[in-house]
């Protein structure tokens, strides 16, 4: 007689749990594997519906079925995502299955609706009518304001809204006026304006200083020049905003932020440079992507006890590239600068910089990609003193750029010991090491064994060098 197979002995708040961290696609997968695993996936408070994962008319059966079943045995819903990206997006479809979730409970809703081939598809009015929403991520949709609608999120905590259209009202208005609970808001910075003469109304001006007086985080997309001294002067009205975020800043000018609270801030703009003034005492950590001739200066009375992780785009390593660049990090030297160097454009590129200045201390800098030749490192070496080298990976095959490094750093004349090279002027001692994951600490590596394993080098693999210079002023 066959044993019986031994069933998944977990209790189904576990397996739920478990299945709530994979998508739906993955979560019904597991449903072949016991019929406890089944169950507990049949009662998910956690529904994915992606009409990617489905035809046309077998997505529409599916989830109508769903919900019918969820409403017949009074289940609730905590969160409901929806996805549809189809080319006969059913609107109608979409509206009935927000709104069933909505009546079910579900508090955190991520909608994700894009149709090229038709109209915009208009959020139900419910969504923004309930009392009991948490959390909402909409991507691709039109909001209404028009035909009365009320907002009356009031438990709304987390606002995220993405290539979303605004029609026939004012949403930045009415999340003052009824979505006080909101700590984190991503959307667009056109969404953050009103009209000027609103602004200037006194009493909307007072609203304004008990508006999101709980928000800890701020992301905008899109920063542009006429929503500048607006954005400036709003982020004021925040005492407990911790982290900022712009995505892409279009021709602003120069920016200005005064932020008690702020201690995080990221900025994003490779096309063209970025001006800005900070007054920041409680800044932690400055990150930065984008062009080397931006320009920042801080106040702040933090010290040194601060880091900034810049990103920079090269197209060109010209002279007026590292000057640009010696003077960004001299402008961030009271912080701890991680560097970070990703070459456009592959070319043999011959240092031409004979500038002279202060050497910025840099605490890390790492190689994105295996452009970088001996012309650019050059440079590097002429306006910073990096105390670690590192490449952002390793890809199998391809590691020249890691025997790069070796020959600029190192004298070929040693196999077994990390002599420095004596033509990168300052440069008194190297070492090189690997991450060691099982101890997760870095450990010191010959220099020999390195190069005879670099022929089967995996890409998980991370070496860095880490450097030694000779103290002086300028180059």
């Amino acid at each position: 007689m066959e044993k019986k197979r031994r069933e998944f002995s977990l209790p189904p708040e576990i397996i739920g749990h478990i299945q709530s961290f994979m998508n739906g696609k993955e979560a019904a997968r597991t449903t072949v594997l016991s019929k406890s695993l089944y169950n507990a996936w049949s009662k998910r408070p956690n529904l994915d519906f992606d009409d990617r994962d489905f035809g046309h008319h077998s997505f529409s059966e599916f989830t109508k079925k769903t919900m019918q079943r969820y409403e017949d045995l009074n289940l609730k819903i905590v969160c409901f995502k929806l996805r549809i990206k189809y080319r006969y997006c059913d609107a109608s479809l979409a509206k009935e299955l927000i709104v069933r979730a909505i009546k079910l409970g579900a508090f955190d809703l991520n909608i994700e609706i894009y149709n090229p081939y038709s109209r915009p598809f208009v959020l139900p009015d419910e969504v923004f009518g309930s009392e009991t929403l948490d959390r909402l991520c909409v991507n691709g949709c039109t909001i209404d304001l028009g035909r009365n609608v009320e907002v009356t999120c009031s438990k709304l905590k987390s606002l995220h809204l993405s290539q979303v259209v605004v029609i026939n009202g004012d949403l930045f208005r009415n999340l003052i006026l009824k979505c006080p609970s909101i700590e984190k808001l991503v959307c667009d910075g056109h969404l953050l304006s009103f009209e000027k003469e609103m602004y200037n109304n006194h009493k909307l001006n007072g609203m304004l200083e008990y508006a999101f007086h709980k928000l800890k985080s701020l992301t905008l997309d899109t920063l542009k020049n006429r929503e500048t001294l607006f954005f400036q002067e709003l982020l004021l009205k925040f005492p407990c905003l911790k982290f900022l975020a712009i995505q892409n800043i279009c021709n602003c000018g120069e920016i200005r932020i005064c932020s008690q609270s702020l201690e995080y801030i990221s900025f994003v703009e490779y096309y063209k440079a970025v001006t800005a003034e900070f007054d920041v005492p409680n800044i932690r950590k400055f990150r930065f992507e984008g062009s080397a001739s931006s320009c920042f200066t801080f106040e702040t009375t933090c010290g040194d006890d601060w880091g900034s992780d810049i990103r920079i785009m090269c197209y060109q390593g010209s002279a007026l590239w590292f000057s640009s660049l010696r003077k960004l990090l001299q402008n961030l030297s009271m912080s701890k600068v991680s560097l970070s160097i990703h070459v456009k454009y592959p070319s043999k590129y011959i240092c031409d910089y004979t500038g002279y200045g202060p050497i910025a201390v840099v605490e890390n800098l790492r190689i994105m990609d295996h452009a970088l030749n001996s012309g650019l490192l050059d440079g590097l070496f002429l306006i910073c003193h990096p105390k670690f080298v590192n490449q952002h990976y390793f890809a199998p095959g391809n590691n020249d750029l890691l025997e790069l490094l070796c020959t600029k750093l190192v004298d070929k004349t040693s196999e077994n010991h990390c002599i420095p090279n004596p033509s990168v002027r300052g440069l008194e001692e190297v070492t090189v090491e690997v991450f060691e994951r099982s101890l997760a600490e870095w450990q010191p590596l010959p220099l020999k064994t390195l190069l005879d394993a670099s022929v089967n080098l995996e890409n998980t693999m991370n070496f860095r060098f880490r450097l030694r210079w000779r103290p002086e002023t300028s180059a």
